[in-house]
Protein backbone atom coordinates (compact mmCIF):
# COMPACT_ATOMS: atom_id res chain seq x y z
CA UNK A 1 0.00 0.00 0.00
CA UNK A 2 1.42 3.45 -0.86
CA UNK A 3 2.26 5.75 2.03
CA UNK A 4 2.46 9.51 2.10
CA UNK A 5 4.36 11.50 4.71
CA UNK A 6 3.89 15.15 5.63
CA UNK A 7 5.92 17.48 7.78
CA UNK A 8 3.28 19.56 9.54
CA UNK A 9 3.88 22.21 12.19
CA UNK A 10 2.70 20.85 15.52
CA UNK A 11 0.13 23.62 15.86
CA UNK A 12 -1.49 22.52 12.58
CA UNK A 13 -1.84 18.81 13.38
CA UNK A 14 -5.39 19.05 14.81
CA UNK A 15 -6.53 20.96 11.72
CA UNK A 16 -4.90 18.44 9.38
CA UNK A 17 -6.44 15.49 11.21
CA UNK A 18 -9.91 17.05 10.93
CA UNK A 19 -9.33 17.75 7.24
CA UNK A 20 -8.34 14.16 6.56
CA UNK A 21 -11.42 12.89 8.41
CA UNK A 22 -13.64 15.02 6.15
CA UNK A 23 -12.16 13.31 3.11
CA UNK A 24 -12.98 9.96 4.75
CA UNK A 25 -9.38 8.79 4.80
CA UNK A 26 -8.59 6.15 7.33
CA UNK A 27 -6.40 7.97 9.82
CA UNK A 28 -4.51 5.69 12.15
CA UNK A 29 -1.47 6.62 14.18
CA UNK A 30 1.72 4.78 13.32
CA UNK A 31 2.48 2.10 15.87
CA UNK A 32 5.80 0.32 15.91
CA UNK A 33 4.81 -3.32 16.35
CA UNK A 34 8.18 -4.65 17.44
CA UNK A 35 9.00 -1.87 19.87
CA UNK A 36 10.76 -2.95 23.03
CA UNK A 37 13.29 -1.55 25.46
CA UNK A 38 16.31 -3.25 26.88
CA UNK A 39 16.63 -3.66 30.65
CA UNK A 40 19.22 -0.89 30.62
CA UNK A 41 16.90 1.46 28.77
CA UNK A 42 14.06 0.70 31.18
CA UNK A 43 16.37 1.44 34.11
CA UNK A 44 17.34 4.80 32.57
CA UNK A 45 13.69 5.73 32.01
CA UNK A 46 12.85 4.80 35.61
CA UNK A 47 15.80 6.86 36.87
CA UNK A 48 14.57 9.90 34.91
CA UNK A 49 11.02 9.42 36.23
CA UNK A 50 12.31 9.21 39.81
CA UNK A 51 14.50 12.29 39.37
CA UNK A 52 11.58 14.27 37.92
CA UNK A 53 9.21 13.13 40.67
CA UNK A 54 11.63 13.96 43.49
CA UNK A 55 12.78 17.30 42.08
CA UNK A 56 10.28 19.30 39.98
CA UNK A 57 13.09 21.66 38.91
CA UNK A 58 14.95 18.71 37.35
CA UNK A 59 12.90 18.91 34.17
CA UNK A 60 12.94 21.83 31.75
CA UNK A 61 9.79 23.70 30.78
CA UNK A 62 8.82 22.65 27.25
CA UNK A 63 7.64 26.10 26.16
CA UNK A 64 10.98 27.64 27.18
CA UNK A 65 12.97 24.91 25.43
CA UNK A 66 10.80 25.10 22.31
CA UNK A 67 11.27 28.88 22.09
CA UNK A 68 15.05 28.43 22.23
CA UNK A 69 14.97 25.77 19.52
CA UNK A 70 12.84 27.87 17.19
CA UNK A 71 14.92 31.02 17.60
Amino acid sequence: MPQVSFNIPETQVPFMMELLKKFEFVVEPFVEEDFSLTKEQIALVELERTNAKNNPDYMLDWDEVKDKLVS
